[in-house]
């Protein structure tokens, strides 16, 4: 980026939740014990070891996934790229970024240059999201993705 870019950004910053808390009820429970017993059952009588030690792994992650706090992180935006806590995801890290709306709040998705590294969900409520258009736009193009990541859309639905 040259330094003009840089001048005529005006930073953005602000605070949000490190991820959405779920509420999980009874039913959930309930619903979580009868499908992994399921699967932990026919594993065992199937004599499908690997299967069963999976099962309980991924179950022990759900339940203790479930007790973890969201920390308030620190969001900036500038002429040099996204500051997640302090941490620089430069722009020429950054492939392309879009908006959506879910349950009445607002998220701003951006894409990772670098292959293997999960799509970037940050909660914006508070933000007006034309402002984060107008800077975003004049790094990165905006995805044609309009919606959540599958990998949220999961969390949700697993309530995770």
């Amino acid at each position: 980026m040259d330094e003009q870019n840089n001048q005529e950004v005006q930073p953005l910053s602000w605070e949000a939740s490190e991820f959405e808390v779920y509420h999980r009820d009874w039913k959930w429970y309930t619903v979580f014990v009868l499908v992994a017993g399921s699967i932990l059952a026919y594993s065992i009588y199937t004599q499908q070891w690997l299967l069963a030690g999976v099962t309980v792994a991924v179950g022990v992650l759900l339940l203790v996934s479930g007790r973890l706090r969201p920390r308030q992180m620190s969001y900036r935006i500038d002429g040099q790229g996204i500051y997640i806590n302090g941490k620089l995801f430069s722009f020429e890290q950054l492939k392309s970024f879009w908006l959506h709306d879910q349950d009445g709040k607002s998220y701003l998705n951006v894409i990772s240059a670098f292959r293997l590294m999960p799509t970037i969900t940050i909660q914006i409520n508070a933000v007006d999201k034309e402002t984060i258009k107008s800077i975003l736009g004049k790094f990165l193009p905006e995805s044609g993705r309009q919606n959540e990541d599958w990998i949220d859309k999961m969390n949700r639905f697993l309530r995770v």
